[in-house]
């Protein structure tokens, strides 16, 4: 259950943070994010919001030279 809640809290820290002009953040909470993913504690379902969150992000920010 604790994985549970700190997923969610994971994800929500994410959906605010991905959107954000700073580089640094945005690329933290994508790692954070990340790691969740890669030991299976987020389900599929909130997977897919990630990259709908991360798609629009990606749309804003276009980040280099």
């Amino acid at each position: 259950m604790a994985d549970a809640a700190a997923s969610s809290e994971i994800l929500k820290n994410y959906a605010q943070k991905v959107s954000v002009s700073s580089v640094k953040e945005r690329t933290k909470a994508i790692l954070t994010v990340t790691d969740y993913v890669n030991k299976g504690a987020i389900p599929e379902g909130a997977v897919k919001g990630i990259f709908r969150y991360l798609s629009q992000a990606l749309g804003i920010y276009r980040d280099g030279p």
